[in-house]
Order: C-alpha cells, then structure tokens, then sequence
C-alpha cells in the first residue's frame, strides 16, 4: 500500500494529535492526578477518581452530538471550540481545588475532547481513506497509549516538583499545541471538500469496487478490505437486531479493557510479589498500542470478521489464563493477550460498525456504539471492585468476563452471516 503524503498526510497527522488529546491527555494520564489531589484534599481516591468516570461519560454522549451536527462547515469550529474548551477547563482545574469544581470543570473538558474526539477522528479517516483504513485508524488510535507513554513521565516529574496544579497547566498548554495541526492545516472534513479524491481510491477501482465505496465480500461474508460497505454481511438481518449485536460485542470489548487496572490488585490477591502485578500492567500498555497497529493492518489483509475473532480468543485465553494461573511469566503473558481487547474496543469496533451499518449508517450508529463502550468501561472498573470487595477474590469478575467475551465472539460471528 501506498504512504499518505500531501494532505492524506496532513489529515493523519492532525487525527493522530485529537487522539492523544481526548483520549490520551483526557483519559490515560488522568491517574497521576488522583492521589496528590486526594491527600490535598483530604478525601479518598474513589472520590478523585470520579472526575475520570464523568469526563468519559459526558465525552461519550457528546459523540452523539457531533454525529449529528458534524457537517463541512462545522468541522473546523468543533475542532477549535473543542480545543478551547478541553484547554480551559484543564487551565481552571487549579483555581476550583474542591469535589464539586473538579467534577464541573472535568464535565467541561469531556464536552470539549468530545467535539473532536473518536467520532470526528474516525469519521475523517473513513472519508479520506478508502484502502488501509483500518491501518489508518489504529494508528490514530494508538497515539492515546503514545502520548500517555511519553506525557507521563513528564507530568510525573512536574507535579512531583511543583504539584499538581502545575501539572493541570502544563497538561493545558499540551493539549492545545497538540491539537493545532487539526487547527492550523488546510485539511477538510472530506476529500472531496478539498477537491480530492479518497486515498487509495484508484486501488480500490482495481480491486472491483467503485472509488470510496463498497468493496466485494469474500466467501465467508467478510469484507475484503475495512472501507464502508453499502451491501454489508448483514444486510438480512433488521437493523435493530444488528444494532444489538454489535452492542454486545462492544460491551464485551469493553470489559475486557476493564480489566489491566485490577491487575496491581489481582497480583496481590495471589500472593504475589507487587512487581509481578505493575509487570502485568506494563505489558497489556504494550500491547494496547503495538495491538491496535497489529490490528489495522490485520483488517487490512484478513478482513475484520477474522481479525477481529482472533484477538477476541487471543483475550478470551488471557482472562482464563488470568483467572487460573499463578505463575508471574505466565500471568504477564495472559496480561499481553488481554492488552489486545483495547484495539477491539477501538479498531475493531470502529470496522464493525462501518461494514454493519454502511458509510452513510456509520455517524448514526458509531456514537451510540462509543457511548456504549464508554459506559461499560466506567461500570466495568466499579463493578470487578466491587465483586472483589464483596467476595474477597476476583474469580467471579474473570469467569463473569470471559463469558461476555464468549457472547461478543457469538455475536460478532451472527452480525456477519447472511441470512
């Protein structure tokens, strides 16, 4: 496949900068605040935490917002209010140290990441890119585990040097710089708004399908490549049904994503030592990042039906692996398998719901599917603590895990069979 150059080029790299912003700044660094905003405080962690769970749930629903307001004239403002917004309330955070500030303010900064979030980015990709689409987004996703890879270590040392006020201002002034390519290049809401046409429109002509359109089904029923499908594999089933399934694939995606920030706490309820747990957790980061490039690329070539059925075994053997194992070398390895479920709760899905619902049902039904995603995973985290705080082990969220993962393969093979 060809590389992007020019303004293919450009919008791929603004997209890569949204990401780490919503989702990298927003969400993946946000745990470095927790314990010196409690100690300063003097309340729990569990209350700090909340500020997280608020900002993912309004940046969820405001993704609905965007699938219906997003248009060529819009696009642009929703990037530069968003910034505006995502900026400020991070710059305000230090001049509100209470609960109820920080909650406002963190609501605020979920608004402004949703306006330029995983809705928009992945609706830009799908209209640029009509070949590699599934490479392109999981490189635009992967850059939320880079940037947190990178940021965190600077943060750390910030807010161990000067607090975590001076953190939150850094953060601000982070997240606007990252999001100026978005702001300052000449880059439009589609390719044909720029006069161009689809990257890799000309391969898709070759392969027999028209440019940015459909692309011819293989045998089994899954796409040849991820581009949007207008005679998708489920076409015979009624779209509410199909609405369903997908959603149980994204709620089983989701929780296995839940689970590597239980792994400090699985580790220890096996007796382990703690660097055996922080060992866990350091190779499902990984393999969140290097899975979701794997995964595009796997899309790409295999199709997303089987792509996305092998990482979900791949997670389903690690949650077992995980639930039965005590050994360090293995649990890390089973930790590396369940990392995979981050590039199904992103890649996978983002393919899945395009081929379900076609290019035109994708800024329908993708915000719904993300707002499920998003609501999973901040139930997900409460609820595997808990069943651990109630009946002592993590057993039960692990089997309870494994069966979902189960049904979202059982799904995600009924939403691709013709009828």
């Amino acid at each position: 496949m060809k590389l992007p150059k020019g303004k293919y080029l450009m919008v791929l790299v603004s997209m890569c900068g949204l990401i780490a912003v919503s989702l990298g700044l927003l969400v993946n660094v946000s745990g470095l605040f927790f314990a010196p905003i409690a100690e300063e405080l003097g309340v729990g962690r569990g209350e700090v935490s909340m500020t997280l769970t608020i900002s993912n749930l309004v940046y969820a629903v405001t993704g609905l917002l965007v699938g219906r307001l997003l248009n060529p004239k819009t696009f642009k403002p929703m990037i530069i209010g968003g910034t505006a917004l995502m900026a400020a309330g991070t710059a305000l955070l230090p001049l509100f140290p209470s609960i109820p500030g920080l909650y406002a303010l963190n609501a605020v900064r979920g608004f402004g990441a949703g306006l330029f979030g995983i809705v928009l980015v992945t609706t830009v990709i799908n209209a640029w890119f009509a070949s590699g689409t599934a490479l392109m987004t999981s490189i635009a996703m992967g850059f939320s585990g880079i940037a947190a890879a990178i940021l965190s270590p600077i943060l750390s040392s910030v807010i161990a040097a000067s607090g975590w006020r001076a953190g939150y201002l850094v953060s601000a002034v982070l997240a606007a710089a990252l999001c100026l390519p978005a702001i300052l290049l000449p880059i439009a809401l589609t390719p044909e708004d720029a006069g161009l046409a689809p990257f890799g429109a000309e391969d898709a002509q070759e392969d027999g399908a028209p440019a940015g359109g459909a692309r011819p089904a293989q045998a089994d029923g899954t796409a040849k490549t991820s581009a949007p499908t207008a005679s998708t594999t489920s076409s015979a089933l009624p779209t509410a049904i199909v609405f369903a399934l997908v959603s149980v694939y994204s709620i089983a995606s989701s929780m296995g994503s839940v689970l590597p920030q239980h792994f400090p706490g699985i580790s220890e309820s096996y007796l382990l030592p703690a660097t055996v747990g922080a060992g866990m957790l350091s190779v499902a980061m990984a393999c969140n990042t290097l899975g979701k490039l794997g995964l595009g690329v796997l899309i790409d070539t295999l199709g997303t039906k089987r792509s996305s059925l092998l990482y979900g075994i791949g997670v389903l053997a690690g949650v077992l692996g995980v639930a039965f194992v005590r050994n360090g070398v293995a649990l890390s390895v089973c930790a590396g398998l369940i990392g995979l479920s981050y590039g199904m709760a992103t890649v996978s899905i983002v393919s899945v719901t395009r081929e379900s619902f076609g290019a035109e049902g994708y800024a329908t039904y993708y915000p719904r599917v993300n707002l499920i995603v998003t609501a999973t995973n901040a139930i997900g985290t409460v609820l595997v603590g808990a069943i651990y705080d109630g009946l002592g082990s993590y057993l039960v969220a692990l089997i309870m895990t494994a069966v979902l993962l189960a049904a979202g393969l059982v799904s995600l093979i009924t939403v691709y069979r013709r009828g």
